[in-house]
This record gives C-alpha cells, sequence and structure tokens, in this order.
C-alpha cells in the first residue's frame, strides 16, 4: 500500500496526463520526457497492479491503467527506435525547447538524439517483463527480444585476453564498460 502511495504520488506530480507521459524533471523544469522516467513508472504500476489485484482489485485496475498508458504513450512517440534500441528522451523539437504531446495538439514528441544508453536497454527488459505479467500480451515479450538482440548487436564488442575465450564487453556511448 505505501508503495503504490508513493506511485499515486509521483503520478501526480509528473503524469502529463492529456499529452501522455512523465515530465523529466518536477516541477517541470526541464520539457524533455524521458525513456528511462517513462519505463520506471510503466513497470512500477505494471509490479503494483499484480501486487494488488486480489487485495484492492480498484486500485490495481487503476495502476494497470496507468502502466498501459505509459506503454502507449513510449510506443506513440518511438522512445523505441527502427533499429531495436530505446532512445534516450522526446521533445517538442530537436533542440529540447517545448513541451510535446502526443494527443490532437502540437507540438508532437520527437526523439531529442539518437543516444541509446545501456541503463535504458535494461529498463526496457524489466518493463517488458512486468507488462506480460500484468497482460499476459505476447508481444511485449517480442519487444524485449527485438532489443536484446540489438543491445549484443549493436552495443557489445568481444576481446580475446591470452588467447581464451572473447570477452563480451557492453558499450556506452561514451566508452566501454566490462561485464
Amino acid at each position: 500500500a505505501e508503495a503504490a502511495d508513493t506511485f499515486e504520488l509521483i503520478w501526480g506530480w509528473g503524469a502529463d496526463e492529456s499529452c501522455g507521459g512523465i515530465t523529466w524533471m518536477y516541477p517541470d523544469v526541464d520539457p524533455r520526457k524521458n525513456a528511462v522516467t517513462t519505463l520506471e513508472a510503466m513497470q512500477a504500476a505494471a509490479q503494483l497492479s499484480v501486487a494488488l489485484r486480489n487485495h484492492e482489485p480498484l486500485r490495481a485496475r487503476r495502476l494497470k491503467e496507468h502502466a498501459i498508458k505509459l506503454s502507449t504513450f513510449f510506443d506513440s512517440v518511438q522512445l523505441l527506435g527502427p533499429t531495436g534500441l530505446v532512445h534516450d528522451n522526446v521533445t517538442g523539437t530537436a533542440h529540447g525547447k517545448y513541451h510535446c504531446c502526443n494527443a490532437t495538439h502540437a507540438p508532437i514528441c520527437e526523439p531529442r538524439d539518437t543516444l541509446t544508453w545501456t541503463y535504458n536497454q535494461g529498463m526496457l527488459l524489466g518493463a517488458v517483463v512486468d507488462m506480460h505479467a500484468l497482460t499476459g500480451e505476447a508481444h511485449y515479450l517480442e519487444v524485449g527480444a527485438k532489443t536484446l538482440d540489438a543491445v549484443v548487436s549493436q552495443l557489445t564488442r568481444g576481446r580475446r585476453e591470452g588467447g581464451g575465450e572473447a570477452a563480451t564487453i557492453l558499450r556506452e556511448p561514451v566508452g566501454p564498460l566490462v561485464i
């Protein structure tokens, strides 16, 4: 119940009810809507809805609606790029100066840049697993598999050390991180 209360407080502060998504910074200092905030909120709403299904069905249904709204927003603004990787954020212009909206009024949300930080890919994987648990819809797992394949093919490289097995290196846009 405490976790659901906290989620609903955050939803009240940051959810953009008319346009979708969660604003990047409260109180609306930054007009971007980031993948990480959207995915964290989607995952939390999905987990809470599943956890509260039997004990608080009305609250669980409301949380499920929030999770689905966030998933729809994520899809509608193309935070998941055509390469299968998650873009960092969206805004109303390529310069990041305007709030964006995926409703019927402008400015429409568009990817602000093409940065594909690894933590966003991991957040997507967790969120789609929880959305699948919430809805039973297989397409969430398909999205996760596509992103995982994209991470392996686009954000990693192999390296041999001393003639042994290759190590897999996870690469950020600013440099490698060995895993």
